[in-house]
This record gives structure tokens, C-alpha cells and sequence, in this order.
């Protein structure tokens, strides 16, 4: 198994679709398109424990970054995205190639402001919150 075949990241990106309406697509990485947007980053932890089989049972931090105009709009998305990630179980979120099993997913950082952007004339408020999420690597 190697990690450029793991397909975490797209997954989780299309359980939070399912769960929640969003005003614009979610964007890997930055989020450099004009209007509202959605940007999802993540990166792997330092939560390793290999087992004998030869399993690895690791943590991937992930942030979610809103720009919305109304910073209360850009929170409650937040918060939407946080209680559903946070109530995803391994049947929620499943791997279509058999990298990983999903184990849970954990918010490590309230929503919280990170900028004002202006965008076209208009003035977006930029919030972001942090997960946790622990897979088992096949």
C-alpha cells in the first residue's frame, strides 16, 4: 500500500457532500476561484502504530476553510460540516479502493476567523476549523 493511493481525503470530501448543503464545490488545497468557497487541506499526523500484519493505524489533520460574505453564514456551515463529520462511522465513509477503513473523525479546532478577502468588489469572511481523523491503512 502506498499512500498516493490512498483515497482519504476524496472520501471524506464526498461524505460531507452527502451530509451538507454547500454553497460552492469543496476545493483540495486553496481555494482560489472567485465567489464562496469551500477549501479542504490535509496532511498526516505523526499518530502511527503498525501492527504485525502489516496494518497502519494512522491520524490525518484536516482543515475546512469557508469564504462566505455574512461571517454567521460561514460559521453555521462550519458547524454543519463539524456535526456531521463528527457523527461519520466506518460505513459512512468508505474507501473505493480498499486503501483504508475509517475509524472516526474528531474536531480539534472550533471554527474560528481567519481573514476578510475581497473578492470581486465584495468582502468575504474567511473561517476555518481542524479535524482529526483515524484511519486503519490496508
Amino acid at each position: 500500500m502506498t499512500e498516493d493511493t490512498l483515497d482519504l481525503d476524496v472520501q471524506v470530501i464526498k461524505y460531507i457532500k452527502s451530509q451538507v448543503t454547500l454553497p460552492a464545490d469543496v476545493s483540495v488545497g486553496r481555494q482560489d476561484e472567485s465567489g464562496p468557497g469551500i477549501a479542504y487541506i490535509v496532511k498526516p499526523t505523526s499518530e502511527v502504530k503498525r501492527f504485525y500484519n502489516g496494518r497502519v493505524r494512522r491520524a490525518y489533520a484536516f482543515t475546512v476553510m469557508t469564504k462566505l460574505p455574512e461571517p454567521v453564514d460561514a460559521i453555521a456551515l462550519l458547524n454543519r460540516i463539524i456535526a456531521a463529520v463528527e457523527h461519520a462511522g466506518s460505513v459512512d465513509v468508505r474507501s473505493a479502493n480498499q486503501s483504508f477503513q475509517f475509524v472516526k473523525a474528531e474536531m480539534t479546532d472550533s471554527p474560528a476567523y481567519r481573514s476578510t478577502v475581497e473578492d470581486a468588489g465584495v468582502d468575504y469572511s474567511v473561517y476555518a476549523a481542524s479535524f482529526k481523523t483515524t484511519v486503519i491503512i490496508n
